[in-house]
């Protein structure tokens, strides 16, 4: 519960969360002129890449991870905190802690996503330039041929008067 509120705080920062700065040491790929050390060197930074991770999120203070946020993020974090391991969640109540939270800023729930009409817009401006380019290919055809027959009309008529 705790790990969907950290996506859900992670999406309301456009991508960020306090420790998300931090880049992750990669994967380990063996290359030929490696030291034989190099692969145990490689695990080592990961444990302490981990271990700086879980000292940065223990350390993290909720108010801190919620700062900025509107107050509904902190009060599902901090029920999520309080709920014992054994214990149900009380969906109904934390579903509804959002909903009345749209309510409140007059969100309709029409169903549409944010990132459904967002890729709906780009793929819209994908299919725009695309008819542009080819208009812009069509026109180009177009004046070459212009050009051409001009020349070549040009060229009837200094043919025509010189006879």
């Amino acid at each position: 519960m705790e790990g969907i509120g950290n996506i859900m705080i992670y999406l309301a920062n456009q991508g960020k969360l306090p420790w998300s700065q931090h880049k992750f040491p990669g994967e380990f790929v063996l290359k030929a002129d490696m030291k034989p050390n190099a692969e145990e060197l490689h695990h080592q930074k990961i444990k302490k890449y981990e271990a700086k991770m879980k000292h940065l999120k223990s350390k993290t203070t909720l108010e801190f991870l919620c700062q900025g946020l509107p107050p509904q993020f902190l009060e599902y974090m901090n029920y999520c905190r309080r709920l014992g391991f054994e214990e149900n969640p009380d969906y109904n109540y934390l579903i509804n802690l959002f909903q009345s939270f749209m309510k409140e800023l007059s969100f309709e729930d029409d169903g549409q996503f944010d990132w459904v009409t967002q890729r709906q817009k780009i793929e819209e401006k994908i299919r725009r330039d695309e008819e542009i380019q080819r208009n812009m290919a069509v026109l180009k055809s177009m004046q070459q041929t212009t050009s051409s027959s001009k020349g070549f009309n040009q060229k009837m008529l200094a043919q025509l008067e010189e006879e």
